[in-house]
């Protein structure tokens, strides 16, 4: 999946885009079906606040910010 299937789900350009390309990289690493993905993209963009309220994906989202802005932690 790409910028331009990103940008037909709904996803605004800049920070999004790259959240979102983190979200996927994450999804593949973990093992998920990748024929899930853009169901799971839709989701959040349609409802993101069903999305801050799970705490496992807040929990991924943190360890993903934390070992990708430069706190001395390896990327992940």
């Amino acid at each position: 999946m790409d910028t331009k299937d990103l940008i037909r789900l709904g996803v605004p350009l800049g920070e999004p885009i790259r959240l979102a390309h983190e979200f996927i990289q994450n999804f593949i690493a973990q093992g998920k079906d990748g024929a899930l993905l853009e169901a799971e993209i839709f989701n959040i963009v349609t409802n993101p606040s069903a999305f801050f309220a799970d705490e496992l994906w807040l929990a991924d989202r943190r360890r993903a910010r934390d070992g990708q802005r430069g706190r001395g932690a390896p990327s992940r």
